[in-house]
């Protein structure tokens, strides 16, 4: 976007800075009549994000604002 606001300054510096980093997920997380975007992410940082599986966008919920549900897995603990 040409308009960023300042808290989206200060997130594009910690991910410029790789302090953070966003899960890699191509699926759309709103949509809203014929159009689709990407604006939602799964933010963290190393090693957390190494853990994070199954990333699913889910149908919206009502009709209201759009936004796709997201789910994910964090494998944590002990392997058996």
């Amino acid at each position: 976007s040409t308009k960023t606001n300042a808290r989206g300054k200060q997130l594009q510096e910690l991910l410029n800075e790789g302090i953070i980093d966003c899960v890699d997920d191509d699926s759309t997380t709103f949509e809203k009549n014929e159009y689709e975007a990407k604006l939602d992410w799964i933010l963290g940082s190393q090693p957390l994000l190494s853990f994070i599986t199954n990333v699913e966008a889910h149908p919206t919920i009502g009709t209201i604002n759009g936004h796709k549900p997201l789910t994910f897995d964090i494998q944590i603990g002990a392997e058996p």
